[in-house]
């Protein structure tokens, strides 16, 4: 299938927008992406709007009145069949510190996906707890959150067993530092977040392993200064990456210049 259209975003090269461009489907893949007129008339020609690459979200928590903590196999449906409406092609449904037992719904989830209806492509799972920092649980409850311990991790990666993609988790938390190394060498992305970590101990959780930053800046400490944390000293490191959430918080000048060089 040919398709033209006013406006292309190509996903590789350089960046930039080609005005007209045109997109040529074959066997169900994208085998060429072109500025200028098609070289055919094409099957598809759009009259308005852009032709861009599909959008992959590493946290769905819930959508469509849907929430993905529940094990409901019409509801995880409805998410996946509607994503595609808003250009998200591919996610990873979340699990927050809400759940009493966590490895039922990694069950379910792995039981969903396995055989899972027509739409955007479920990824994995991404476990946003429950080793946080309890003074920045945000909406996650607090009597559930508990330390990393080996204990804990082996129960989550059994759990989770070929379905567990990321981990988001605060690298200040006792334990934590052998949490990420033990997540990291199962081939888990391990996520800083919900955490009130110094520059100091997030340097050391992207040693250990970390390489991602969840709700950069939203949970640190705004109501005093004090050393760069979770959000800057992160992604201020060149093996850090962040998909970066704005935030209007005073953040220190080494935050500030890894939030400009974040993506």
């Amino acid at each position: 299938m040919l398709i033209a259209a006013p406006r292309v975003v190509p996903g590789t090269g350089q960046p930039g927008i080609l005005e007209p461009g045109y997109v040529l489907v074959t066997d169900g893949r994208v085998a060429e992406v072109a500025g200028g007129p098609p070289p055919r008339p094409p099957d598809l020609a759009l009259g308005g709007g852009y032709i861009m690459p599909g959008l992959i979200d590493l946290q769905v928590n819930g959508h469509f009145g849907v929430d993905l903590a529940e094990p409901d196999a019409a509801g995880w449906g409805r998410v996946v069949r509607r994503l595609p409406e808003t250009g998200t092609i591919a996610f990873l449904p979340t699990l927050i510190t809400a759940l009493a037992e966590l490895g039922s719904a990694l069950r379910f989830a792995a039981r969903f996906i396995a055989d899972p209806p027509a739409g955007a492509r479920i990824l994995g799972v991404h476990v946003e707890g429950p080793f946080l920092a309890p003074g920045r649980a945000g909406a996650h409850r607090r009597d559930l959150i508990v330390p990393p311990s080996p204990e804990a991790v082996a129960d989550l990666l059994g759990a989770g067993a070929g379905v567990l993609r990321v981990v988001t988790l605060a690298p200040e938390v006792e334990g934590s530092l052998a949490a990420i190394a033990a997540l990291a060498s199962a081939g888990i992305l391990v996520s800083i977040g919900h955490s009130d970590a110094t520059a100091r101990q997030v340097a050391a959780a992207v040693d250990a392993g970390a390489r991602m930053v969840t709700h950069l800046g939203q949970h640190r400490s705004q109501r005093r200064h004090r050393p760069a944390g979770g959000g800057g000293g992160g992604c201020g490191r060149a093996d850090g990456n962040s998909p970066v959430q704005r935030t209007t918080a005073a953040a220190s000048p080494r935050a500030r210049r890894g939030r400009s060089g974040a993506r």
